[in-house]
Formats: structure tokens, C-alpha cells, sequence
């Protein structure tokens, strides 16, 4: 008895908290809208067009969420911020992920990974990881989906990203059922459900809930089966979740036809039509006129079965040419693409070839003038060789000289010295001899 009255209340606060944030969502559009028309065309502006692009992704606005996103790309491009074009990738990737151009999603999608990649964004590769998981599960490529999965879960763990986290846990388990593989499926639902409740996640807690009533109905378990269906109903009617409540009423009559309760079970698919029809979802209308055509022909009252069978071949044939359709469209998109990726691929291709090209020139350029920085070197060192050497002669011939010049001034002195002797001697005969003459003299007289 204790337990009602509190999740009575938490359903009151989800149902308040959720109208709360509806008017709040197109407040804050509102206000956006206004500040994008004033700002300039700069990162606030690209900021602006992305949580735009959110929001209107939010309300199923696809057009205008598109238009968002286009101009928050081009504005983040021309401004050349790797950061801000990865974000703006990632917007577009969603919107045309919902528009059902997977191709096209997933071109916006790896552009951004791969500037992540180069810049090391963690938070941006786990986000982007989740992104390209959808597609891939979308293409049917469930391996790449697991990997991706795997990827972003891993991440978000690290970063302690809870609400990450059990969206992750949730992706993987929707994967994991689609390949049949129930149990593991369902402990996945289970691992995203603990933590949902943790943070009180309004929007996707009845979603856990339904996941894994249709997990238990696999594995014939009908009686945990129901009781998720049931929890899974109140949060959805909580939230005014109208094709979740579809989706829930339908599971509960699978339930109820497989516990053999086939009023319930009738009941259930009779409140699920309608809203399918007023909602547009054409699956779960298909589904909802095989089980009545079912029940029916089980009462006997093969009439009414003719009747829902005859519609649910129409609806089935309806979604087969739809699909047929959307796969060929799809197929176009693939194609060009590939096409686009090859003209990518053979443009990076002759750009590579093109810096190589420039590359390889800039070496040989480098190589001629280092052998020009050698040559010169050579010579310098040759003429420096020369110079010395010619010094070197040229010191040696100066002493040469000097030496020369040294034995000539001694000959000179000798010779002068030798004209001195030898006047100094004629001088004093020339002497003696006028003495002489003198005596002679003298004598004569005498």
C-alpha cells in the first residue's frame, strides 16, 4: 500500500515537470529566434543555430531544424573553427537521420567524427559515436552498430555521463533483440532502466519499461512481461505519450492472447487501433488488424476476421511498396554518396599527389642549396688556403729580404770600413812623407 501513493506523486511531479518543460522549450526558441536575427555571423551565432536545430529536432519540426542547421554549418565554415563545423555536422546528421536520409546522415555524421578524431574531442566522438550507431542499425548494418554503441558506452562511462550511459545500455539492447538475441537484449534494457530511475528520466523510462516486456514476451516469460507493460502504461499515460501508450496497449494484448485472456487481449488491440491511425503509425496499424483478424478468427467470427485480415494486407503491402520505395530512394542516395565520396576520395587523391609534388620540389630546392651552401664553403676554404699560403710565401720572402737586405749593409760597412783603414794609412804616410821632406830640408840649409 506504501508503494501507490509514492508513485502516484512521482507521476504527478513527471506529468508537471514534463508541461513545464514544453513551455519552456518554446520560450527559449522563441528568444533564440529573436538573438539570431541581432547577432553577428560568429560563434555565438553558430551556437545559436545548433541549440535551434535541437529544439526544433525535438519538436518533430524537421524543416526549419534543417534550416538551422545549414546555417550554422556555413557560418562555422567560413569562420574555419574545426569545433564549431563538427558540431554543426553532427546537428545535420540528426535531422537527416529523422528525415530518413541515412546516406546523407551518415556523410555529416563521419565529417564530424573524423575532426573529432584529429582534435581529440572525447565528448564530441561519444556523442557522434551514438549518432552513427543509429544509422548503421537504420542501413541495417548491425555489427557497425554494436561497435559504435560499444564505442560511445565506453566513453560515457568515462566521463560519468549517466543519462549517456543508459541510452547507450538502452541502443544496444535494441540491437541485440533485432538480431534475437532476447536475454542479452533484455539485460542491457534492465542495466539502462537502474539508471534511469536514478535520474528520474520522465521521457524514456516507460520506453525501458516497454523494451522489456516485448524482451519477456520472447523469451515466454508473460507474467514479467505484463507487470513491465503495466509500469510501462502508467509512465507513458504520465507523460501523454500517445504512441507510446499505442505501443504499450499492443504488447499488453500479445500478453494477454498468450496467457489465454482473450477479452484483455481484445480490449487492449481495440484501444491501440485507434490511436495508431490518429498518430500515423502505420506499423503498429498493420499489427493492430493481424491481431484482430487473429482474435476473431479464434471466436469464430470469421467475417470481422476476413475483414482486419483484408486491411491488414493492404496496410502490409502499403508499408512493402513503402519500403520498396524507400529503399530504392535510398539506393539513389547510397549511390551518389559513393559518388561523392569517390570525387572526395580522387580530390584528396590529387591533392596528396599535388603537396607531394610540392614536396618533393621543396627537397630539391632544400638539396640545391644545401650543395650551393657547400660549394661556397669549398671555395671559401680554397681561397683561404690560397691566402694562406700566398701569406705564408710572401712572409718568407720578406725575411728572405730583410736577411739580404741585412748581408748587404754589413758588406757596406765592411767595405766602408775598409776605405777607412786604408785612408787612415794613406794619411799617415802622406804625413810621415811631409815630415820627411821637412828634415831634407832643414838639412840643406844646414
Amino acid at each position: 500500500m506504501k508503494k501507490k501513493p509514492k508513485i502516484f506523486f512521482l507521476f504527478i511531479g513527471l506529468f508537471c515537470v514534463s508541461i513545464y518543460f514544453v513551455n519552456a522549450q518554446s520560450s527559449k526558441i522563441d528568444s533564440l529566434e529573436l538573438r539570431i536575427k541581432t547577432n553577428f555571423r560568429d560563434s555565438v551565432a553558430v551556437d545559436n543555430y545548433n541549440i535551434l536545430c535541437r529544439l526544433y529536432s525535438q519538436k518533430a519540426n524537421y524543416a526549419r531544424a534543417k534550416i538551422c542547421g545549414d546555417s550554422a554549418l556555413a557560418i562555422s565554415a567560413a569562420l574555419n573553427k574545426e569545433k564549431l563545423i563538427s558540431r554543426s555536422h553532427n546537428s545535420l546528421g540528426i535531422i537527416l537521420y529523422h528525415l530518413g536520409n541515412y546516406p546523407e546522415a551518415l556523410r555529416h555524421d563521419l565529417a564530424a567524427f573524423a575532426i573529432e578524431e584529429k582534435t581529440g574531442d572525447e565528448k564530441g566522438i561519444a556523442i557522434t559515436s551514438s549518432n552513427l550507431a543509429n544509422v548503421y542499425y537504420s542501413l541495417k548494418n548491425y555489427d557497425q552498430a554494436i561497435i559504435y554503441n560499444e564505442r560511445a558506452l565506453a566513453l560515457k562511462k568515462k566521463f560519468n555521463d549517466k543519462k549517456g550511459i543508459s541510452y547507450s545500455y538502452e541502443n544496444i539492447g535494441v540491437v541485440l533483440f533485432f538480431l534475437g538475441k532476447y536475454k542479452e537484449a533484455l539485460e542491457n534494457y534492465e542495466r539502462a532502466l537502474q539508471i534511469k530511475w536514478e535520474l528520474k528520466d520522465s521521457i524514456s523510462l516507460g520506453t525501458s519499461y516497454n523494451s522489456m516486456s516485448a524482451a519477456y514476451i520472447k523469451l515466454g516469460n508473460y507474467d514479467k512481461a505484463l507487470e513491465c507493460a503495466t509500469k510501462s502504461l502508467e509512465l507513458k499515460r504520465a507523460i501523454g505519450d500517445e504512441e507510446g501508450i499505442e505501443i504499450t496497449y499492443i504488447n499488453l494484448s500479445d500478453i494477454y492472447r498468450n496467457k489465454n485472456n482473450p477479452a484483455l487481449a481484445f480490449r487492449y488491440v481495440s484501444d491501440a487501433l485507434p490511436i495508431a491511425i490518429t498518430v500515423g503509425d502505420k506499423e503498429s496499424i498493420t499489427d493492430c488488424h493481424k491481431m484482430l483478424s487473429d482474435l476473431f478468427s479464434e471466436q469464430g467470427k470469421f467475417k470481422e476476421a476476413l475483414q482486419h485480415f483484408k486491411l491488414y494486407v493492404a496496410y502490409r503491402d502499403s508499408l512493402s511498396n513503402e519500403e520498396n520505395t524507400k529503399k530504392i530512394i535510398q539506393q539513389q542516395m547510397q549511390y551518389d554518396f559513393d559518388k561523392r565520396s569517390v570525387a572526395d576520395s580522387i580530390k584528396n587523391t590529387e591533392s596528396k599527389k599535388y603537396e607531394e609534388i610540392r614536396h618533393q620540389q621543396q627537397i630539391s630546392r632544400q638539396k640545391n642549396f644545401t650543395l650551393a651552401g657547400v660549394a661556397g664553403f669549398l671555395i671559401m676554404i680554397i681561397v683561404a688556403g690560397i691566402s694562406f699560403i700566398a701569406f705564408r710565401n710572401k712572409k718568407k720572402a720578406n725575411v728572405e729580404i730583410a736577411k739580404q737586405k741585412l748581408l748587404v749593409e754589413i758588406k757596406q760597412k765592411e767595405i766602408l770600413d775598409s776605405i777607412r783603414y786604408a785612408r787612415r794609412i794613406q794619411n799617415a804616410l802622406i804625413t810621415q812623407e811631409s815630415s820627411f821632406e821637412r828634415m831634407l830640408k832643414k838639412l840643406r840649409k844646414n
